[in-house]
């Protein structure tokens, strides 16, 4: 996980079971991906925007498929 000084963590690092997840963060920076190096990137916000991450249900169907 990507840290400077003083962050505060509100989650620890997870995945999200489901197939979509949409994330609306009004120019609050926080959110954090992991690539597919295991490294932590921070996604920048956008204003007026949304991040859209596929979850592991998705990953596994595409997979399956």
């Amino acid at each position: 996980m990507y840290r400077d000084e003083g962050d505060i963590i509100a989650l620890p690092p997870h995945k999200d079971p489901n197939y979509i997840g949409i994330v609306c963060q009004h120019n609050v920076e926080g959110l954090e991906l992991e690539n597919t190096c295991g490294e932590w990137i921070k996604a920048k916000p956008f204003t007026n925007s949304f991040t859209v991450l596929v979850g592991e249900a998705l990953k596994v169907g595409v997979l399956v498929a």
